[in-house]
C-alpha cells in the first residue's frame, strides 16, 4: 500500500501554518512529521547584536512549538523538529534529500490577500528544485475539514505508478472520499476507463467531468471555481504542461496560471 512516510511542515510565524499543520495531521495521520524552520543568515552588523539574534530565535521557536502543539491536539506524536540556519531554499532542499521526505507542505504566502506576486519566492523556487509532491495551503483557504470528502483530481497519466493517482487513492481509502476526475479533451479514454474501474474495485466513489478551456489561464480559472466545492485539489503538473497554450515563465518555472491556482484556490492543493 502506497504511503507518504515522511512529511515536512515548513514553519513560519503565521496562523496559516497552524491550520496547515491541522490539515496534514488529519489528512495523513499515520505519517512521521518533520517540523522544519529556517532562520536566514543576515550578512550585516545587525545580526551580531545578541538581542536581535535572541529575538529571531525566540519567534521561530515559538512558531515551531505552536505547530507541535497543534499536531498533539490531533493525536500526532510521531514528529521531529529542526531549526536550521542559512538560505531557506538551500537548507530545505538539503533536508528533504537527506531525510527521504515524501511530501513537502507549506503555505503559498504568509499574507492575506496574497502579494502582487501571488506566490512567495521561496515556494516558487522550491517548486522548481524538488520533484516530490507539494501540499500547498493558500491563505485564502480558511477551511480545515475534519475529513476529506471531495477530491478533484487532474492528471494526464494513468500509470499505476503515477503519484497523483496513488495519493488520491490513499486519501480516498482513508477518508471514504469521492474522487472527481477532471479530464481534458483528447486524453486517452482507455486510461480514464482503467482508472474508473480500478477505483470501483477499491470501493472508491468516482465522478468524471471534462474541462474544456481556451488557454492555460482559462483552465486555472475553471479549477479555481471547482475548488469552492472541494476539500482538496490534486494536480499533476504534467497535465498542465501538456495544455497546448502553456508556456512556463517566471520565477522557479511557474506560469502565471500555476501561480493563480496555488495562490487563490479555496481548497488545499497537492501538486505532483
Amino acid at each position: 500500500m502506497f504511503k507518504l512516510k515522511n512529511i515536512v511542515i515548513c514553519v513560519t510565524k503565521s496562523e496559516h501554518t497552524v491550520r496547515l499543520a491541522r490539515l496534514v495531521a488529519r489528512m495523513f495521520p499515520n505519517s512521521v512529521f518533520h517540523v522544519l524552520a529556517v532562520i536566514p543568515r543576515i550578512r550585516s552588523r545587525t545580526m551580531y547584536t545578541s538581542l536581535f539574534k535572541d529575538t529571531v530565535v525566540k519567534i521561530v521557536s515559538e512558531a515551531v512549538e505552536e505547530v507541535e502543539v497543534e499536531l498533539m491536539r490531533e493525536s500526532i506524536f510521531a514528529s521531529k523538529k529542526a531549526i536550521l540556519y542559512g538560505k531557506p531554499v538551500k537548507e530545505i532542499v538539503k533536508y528533504v534529500k537527506r531525510n527521504s521526505i515524501d511530501l513537502l507542505s507549506l503555505t503559498s504566502s504568509v499574507t492575506e490577500p496574497p502579494s502582487s506576486d501571488l506566490v512567495g519566492g521561496t515556494v516558487a523556487k522550491l517548486l522548481g528544485k524538488l520533484e516530490i509532491p507539494f501540499l500547498i495551503y493558500p491563505p485564502v483557504c480558511m477551511k480545515v475539514p475534519r475529513k476529506i470528502e471531495n477530491i478533484l483530481l487532474l492528471t494526464s497519466n494513468y500509470s499505476s505508478l503515477n503519484k497523483a493517482l496513488l495519493i488520491a487513492r490513499a486519501i480516498a481509502k482513508l477518508h471514504n472520499s469521492t474522487i472527481t476526475l477532471a479530464t481534458l479533451p483528447k486524453q486517452s479514454t482507455s486510461g480514464i476507463e482503467w482508472f474508473r474501474r480500478h477505483m470501483l474495485r477499491l470501493d472508491i466513489s468516482i465522478d468524471i467531468i471534462t474541462i474544456r478551456s481556451r488557454s492555460i489561464e482559462d483552465l486555472a480559472e475553471k479549477l479555481l471555481k471547482e475548488s469552492k466545492s472541494k476539500d482538496l485539489l490534486i494536480v499533476d503538473r504534467r497535465a498542465l504542461g501538456e495544455h497546448r497554450l502553456l508556456r512556463f515563465i517566471g520565477l522557479g518555472g511557474l506560469s502565471v496560471a500555476e501561480k493563480m491556482l496555488i495562490a487563490l484556490s479555496q481548497a488545499p492543493i497537492i501538486l505532483t
